[in-house]
C-alpha cells in the first residue's frame, strides 16, 4: 500500500465517537474545528492536559465533531491522545519556529533545538500516524513567503503523502515585531508576507496538495478572491477574526461576506484558533447569526466544507 492510499485510509478510519450521539444535539449544528492549538507557551506538560481536562465538556455542549490540533512535539501527542477519547483528532505540526521557539509565545519546538523538523523524524511520524498535516505553518513570522525554497521540500512531503497544508496568512498580536509587545518577540513577522497570492508558485508545483490559508488572509479579501478562484485546492479559514478584541464585529462580517458574494461559501472553513476556550463558542455563534448565510451555507462553513476538505467519513456532519 502506497503512502497516499495508506494516510486516506487512516484519516477515513479515525476514530468519530460522536457520530452515534447526533440525535442529542439537535438544536446545535455540528462542528468540525479546524484550529485548536496544544500550548504555544512555556509550562508544564501535565498543567496544561488538567486545563484541557476542564474543556471537554464543550466538545459535547458544543456538538464538535472533529478538530484540527496544532502543536509543537511535546504537547501536542499527550493532547491528541486525551482529546480523541471524545472527537476525531487530526494531528498538526506548528512550524518553523523561532531560535528553537514557537512563534510570539516561545515554547521549545523541537528536541534538536532547530526551527524546522528535521524531515526523516516528520515523515517517520507522518507513517506511524502521529502527524496528519503539515501546520499551522507559521512562516509570514519569519517575514518568508510560503512559496519560499526553505519550505518547498514540505509542501514535496504533503504531496507525496496527502497531507493537507495549514499556512498562516493574516494578522498577529498587534505590534508583534516590537520588543515588549508578546511573550517572544518575532522582529521579522510582515503584514506583506500574509498575501494568499505568495502561495501562487507552490501551488502551481504542487497542484494537488489542498492548502487552507489560516486567518483567510485578512485583511486582503480581493486576494483571497482571486486565489480561491484560481486554485480549487485552496480554502480559507476565518478563526481569529471573530475576536472582538481584536475586529469589530461588523468587521468580521464584511470581510467574511465578501467570500461569500464572491461565490465561496462552499471553501470557507470554521476555525477558534483557540485552546478549546471560549473562543470557539464565539466563532461558532458569529457563523449562525450571519443574516447573509443561508442555513445550508452555515452548516458548510461550520462542518461540510471542512469534512470534504479532510476527507473524513460522510457520517461525520449527519
Amino acid at each position: 500500500m502506497g503512502p497516499k492510499v495508506w494516510l486516506c485510509a487512516a484519516l477515513v478510519s479515525l476514530p468519530t465517537p460522536l457520530l452515534a450521539q447526533s440525535a442529542r444535539f439537535a438544536d446545535r449544528p455540528p462542528v468540525i474545528d479546524l484550529h485548536i492549538h496544544a500550548p504555544m507557551a512555556p509550562g508544564s506538560v501535565d498543567e496544561s492536559l488538567e486545563a484541557l481536562q476542564s474543556r471537554l465538556g464543550r466538545i459535547d455542549s458544543l456538538n464538535i465533531r472533529a478538530v484540527m490540533l496544532t502543536g509543537v512535539p511535546d504537547v501536542l501527542h499527550p493532547w491528541r491522545e486525551i482529546l480523541e477519547e471524545h472527537v476525531t483528532v487530526v494531528p498538526g505540526l506548528l512550524f518553523p519556529c523561532i531560535e528553537g521557539r514557537a512563534v510570539m509565545h516561545g515554547r521549545p519546538c523541537f528536541e534538536h533545538g532547530g526551527d524546522w523538523p528535521d524531515m526523516a523524524m516528520l515523515r517517520a511520524d507522518i507513517e506511524a500516524g502521529r502527524v496528519q498535516a503539515i501546520g499551522e505553518i507559521t512562516t509570514q513570522f519569519l517575514g518568508l513567503s510560503p512559496s519560499d525554497a526553505a519550505f518547498e521540500p514540505y509542501f514535496a512531503l504533503a504531496e507525496e503523502y496527502d497531507l493537507p497544508i495549514f499556512v498562516h496568512m493574516g494578522p498577529a498580536f498587534p505590534g508583534v515585531a516590537y520588543p515588549g509587545a508578546t511573550n517572544f518577540v518575532v522582529p521579522n513577522y510582515r503584514g506583506a508576507a500574509g498575501n494568499p497570492l505568495l502561495l501562487e508558485d507552490a501551488l502551481l508545483t504542487y497542484p494537488g496538495v489542498r492548502v487552507v490559508v489560516v486567518h483567510a488572509g485578512w485583511p486582503r479579501a480581493d486576494e483571497m478572491v482571486m486565489t480561491l478562484h484560481q486554485y480549487p485546492q485552496v480554502y480559507a479559514e476565518i478563526g481569529l477574526l471573530q475576536y472582538s478584541d481584536f475586529f469589530p464585529r461588523a468587521e468580521y462580517h464584511a470581510f467574511v461576506e465578501r467570500l461569500v458574494r464572491a461565490g465561496f461559501a462552499d471553501r470557507i472553513l470554521f476555525g477558534s484558533d483557540s485552546a478549546l476556550t471560549d473562543g470557539v463558542e464565539v466563532g461558532i455563534d458569529a457563523v449562525l447569526e450571519a443574516d447573509y448565510l443561508t442555513e445550508d451555507e452555515k452548516r458548510a462553513i461550520l462542518c461540510d466544507n471542512a469534512a470534504r476538505f479532510l476527507k473524513l467519513d460522510e457520517r461525520t456532519c449527519r
